[in-house]
């Protein structure tokens, strides 16, 4: 079953994960524990993203598409819970220095073609002031999929660009450090 699973991580690093930085004890979270997440397919792949603002959502450049549904409020994808969400984009905006074969600057920007019902399971976190170093938590739908929020203190710090597993040995993961995009997260929705 596909359910949310909130991994903790001891540091966040922009770069391949060191052993000392493995996300450690990968659980299945409380219902709507983590309401700022999303759910999207982008081919045969589960994608995720955070809710930034009823009308945008923050999510990893690797599986860029021009048309995305993107679902909001779920807990378990397999199941109807009354919860969901579903909206269509208006338009996906990829990080204009985006490289596709190093994955720097791994972000997009979705925004959404009618603004979410915000309530207690489809909320939008916060965007960074500064750039945290220590205690985060990564929600993903399975093994750490691409565009999952990377959590402080409820502020979202880096959003999952890519890795070949979670905690496992030699399998370096990638993370964009959003603190580094704000300005860019702020013009683009102002520009939209």
């Amino acid at each position: 079953m596909k359910t949310l699973l909130l991994l903790v991580f001891l540091r966040l690093a922009v770069a391949a994960l060191t052993e000392d930085d493995r996300p450690v004890r990968g659980y299945e979270c409380l219902k709507h524990a983590a309401p700022w997440i999303v759910f999207f397919n982008a081919g045969d792949h589960l994608c995720s993203g955070a809710s930034i603002h009823p009308r945008w959502v923050v999510s990893a450049a690797n599986f860029y598409r021009w048309n995305i549904k993107v679902r909001q409020g779920e807990h378990d994808v397999t199941a109807t819970e009354g919860s969901e969400q579903l909206i269509e984009s208006e338009m996906v905006i990829r990080h204009p220095k985006y490289d596709c074969n190093t994955r720097d600057n791994a972000i997009m920007l979705i925004k959404l073609s009618r603004p979410a019902a915000m309530h207690r399971n489809v909320v939008a976190i916060a965007l960074p002031t500064h750039c945290s170093q220590t205690g985060r938590h990564v929600s993903a739908w399975g093994r750490g999929d691409p565009g999952g929020p990377v959590v402080c203190i409820g502020v979202l710090q880096g959003v999952v660009s890519w890795g070949y597993a979670c905690n496992v040995r030699d399998s370096p993961g990638l993370y964009a450090r959003v603190c580094n995009y704000v300005s860019w997260i702020h013009n683009s929705i102002a520009a939209n």
